[in-house]
């Protein structure tokens, strides 16, 4: 990351070929579209490529950072999209979707260390598991959770934060 914050093409190439593909696989769980994923993919890089420097290995590896500039960027697509009403039925209905199916288990597990995580996230409550999942897999604010969970922002706020920490303590360092 140091080599790509001072400029280094070789290096961002190197990045871009061993990280790309587990971010689409992330961009297409949060955006539900090929097409989609495949321009946010292009916006994440080329944010990566002008915000290199605000890397900081003390807040986690270059996968977590990559992952959260990709998360940031989609969300901002989806509410883009919603705001100029292009967002389809078929949209709706993906965002409505279990994240905790069987399905969505098998892209976490095909990450890396994803059989791990699949494990700790096991260990949560339905609930809390549920809000988690559908913040970071379908990109989805604490307001938008509470409303649709139902739930007081103030529980959802606190479950993401218990989850996380549960999550962090299970996974290690």
């Amino acid at each position: 990351m140091a080599a790509v914050a001072n400029g280094d093409r070789t290096a961002f190439r190197s990045l871009y070929a061993e990280t790309s593909a587990k971010i689409y696989g992330v961009l297409v769980g949060l955006l539900g579209r090929n097409a989609l994923a495949e321009e946010c993919l292009q916006e994440v890089y080329v944010k990566v490529w002008h915000s290199a420097a605000s890397y900081s290995i003390e807040r986690g590896t270059v996968m977590t950072w990559l992952i959260a500039v990709a998360r940031h960027r989609a969300i901002d697509l989806k509410r883009r999209e919603r705001a100029r009403g292009t967002q389809t039925a078929l949209d709706e209905a993906v965002e409505l979707a279990d994240p905790g199916s069987e399905a969505a288990m098998e892209k976490v597990a095909l990450a890396g260390e994803g059989r791990r995580l699949r494990d700790c996230l096991q260990q949560l409550e339905e609930q809390p598991r549920r809000c988690l999942l559908l913040a970071y897999w379908r990109g989805l604010t604490q307001e938008e959770l509470a409303r649709r969970l139902g739930q007081p922002l103030g529980t959802v706020k606190s479950w993401i934060r218990r989850s996380l920490q549960k999550l962090k303590d299970c996974l290690g360092p």
